[in-house]
C-alpha cells in the first residue's frame, strides 16, 4: 500500500520525520508500506514530486542553504501544496502563534477540508479551536 505524505514546516521537527522515514524505510516496506513524501512546504519554498522527493537531498539542502532545494522548487504555499498536491496525510510541523494558533490552524482545517488525514505536533491550533 501506497502512502503519500506532504510535510508543511521543515524545520526541527518537520526534518526529524524526514530523518524518521529514512532510518525506518526497510522496515516499513517490509510491512509492506511505501512511504512517498511527494510535498514539502516551509516558510521560504516548496517541493513537489509524485514520484517522491528524495528526502536526503532536502534535508542535505536545508542543512547546506537553509531552503528545502533548487531543482524542483515550485514556489507554492503550503495552502497551495495542502489543497493541490495528491497525497493522503499532511503532516503539520509549522510553528504556531499561541494566540491564535496559526498558522497550522488553518492548515489542519485545510487539510481535514480536503478529505486528507492529519498528524500534528502542534498543541496551539486544537487548543485554539476548542478553548
Amino acid at each position: 500500500m501506497t502512502f503519500r505524505i506532504s510535510i508543511i514546516g521543515f524545520g526541527a521537527v518537520g526534518q526529524g520525520v524526514a530523518k524518521v522515514l529514512l532510518r525506518k524505510r526497510e522496515m516499513l516496506q517490509n510491512n509492506g508500506m511505501d512511504i512517498k513524501v511527494v510535498a514539502i512546504a516551509d516558510s521560504m519554498s516548496s517541493l513537489i514530486s509524485s514520484e517522491g522527493i528524495d528526502l536526503e537531498k532536502a534535508l542535505q539542502a536545508k542543512k547546506t542553504s537553509g531552503r528545502i532545494g533548487n531543482e524542483i522548487n515550485t514556489g507554492d504555499s503550503a495552502l497551495e501544496v495542502i489543497e493541490g498536491v495528491d497525497h493522503e496525510l499532511m503532516v503539520e510541523a509549522t510553528p504556531t502563534n499561541i494566540k491564535t494558533g496559526e498558522p497550522a490552524l488553518t492548515h489542519i482545517l485545510t487539510a481535514l477540508g480536503s478529505g486528507r488525514h492529519v498528524v500534528t505536533s502542534n498543541k496551539g491550533p486544537l487548543i485554539h479551536k476548542h478553548a
